[in-house]
């Protein structure tokens, strides 16, 4: 049985928001080894600026409902 369908709104959240936590956890530790910990501040940094853009815009699309 696939586990999403077995899986309510509230777990299909959690868990795509689980798995999107352990992938930036990775990117930013093989960014550390790849770069040193201050380029790899400074590319974390540059990110969350560019998200930060994106997610204002999303929660104004929702109306504040997310």
């Amino acid at each position: 049985m696939d586990l999403i369908k077995m899986l309510n709104k509230d777990e299909v959240k959690e868990l795509f928001s689980r798995n999107w936590m352990t992938h930036d956890a990775m990117w930013y530790g093989i960014c550390v080894q790849e770069l040193g910990q201050q380029k790899a501040n400074a590319i974390n940094k540059a990110a969350v600026r560019l998200m930060a853009a994106v997610e204002i815009k999303r929660v104004l699309w929702h109306g504040g409902r997310l």
